[in-house]
């Protein structure tokens, strides 16, 4: 008799626990659900610095905007620009890091160029040369920034652009125009997001 009253009560004792530990689940905040994990998504700025290396600091920075507000949650940024970066510095720093990487995604921006009358035959170089290297990883997305039209004088910075632009049509490569430079401020880079933000997702459904 003893041993089954003592039988009974661990039994009435594990029922009440059970009963408390649900009024306390029910009770009390609910979990978020696990997030969704997909597949690897790499996000890689090339440049100078406009990017945050030198103009700003790199959390208000217009690709980290970019990278925070439009791509998904799991994605990955990583920063190669550095200061005072042209294409030529694009090409010998910075493009072999960033193929090593093999991003999905890849912005690049040349208004050091501007800043510093880069010749055109050189950007066109050195920019084909760095589509050319990037294009070996099948699947990156890339982006190339046109120069804003207050860099430089007028008929210098038109001739960049469209030496830009050739380059990039040629590697069938996403032109972003950028207006007039003020990435500095905080309006400047969500604008600047904004617009390669609007980009990608153009080539997403094209």
């Amino acid at each position: 008799m003893a041993a089954r009253r003592r039988l009974l009560s661990t039994i009435v004792g594990a029922l009440a626990l059970g009963v408390l530990a649900a009024c306390g689940a029910s009770s009390g905040p609910a979990a978020l659900p696990p997030e969704k994990k997909g597949p690897p998504f790499l996000y890689v700025a090339l440049g100078g610095d406009d990017t945050g290396a030198g103009r700003t600091t790199l959390a208000s920075a217009w690709p980290q905007i970019f990278f925070r507000s439009d791509l998904p949650r799991t994605a990955q940024f990583v920063n190669l620009a550095r200061p005072r970066s042209g294409i030529t510095q694009i090409l010998n720093d910075e493009v072999d890091h960033a193929t090593r990487l093999q991003p999905d995604l890849v912005t690049i921006t040349l208004i050091d160029d501007a800043e510093r009358a880069t010749p055109t035959t050189t950007v066109e170089h050195d920019l084909a040369a760095v589509l050319q290297r990037l294009a070996r990883h099948h699947g990156t997305t890339i982006l190339v920034g046109t120069v804003p039209p207050n860099i430089g004088t007028n008929t210098a910075t038109e001739a960049l652009n469209q030496t830009i632009t050739r380059v990039a049509d040629a590697a069938s490569v996403t032109i972003v125009d950028l207006p007039v430079d003020n990435s500095t401020s905080a309006s400047g880079a969500a604008k600047i997001a904004e617009l390669f933000a609007r980009a990608y997702r153009q080539t997403r459904r094209s």
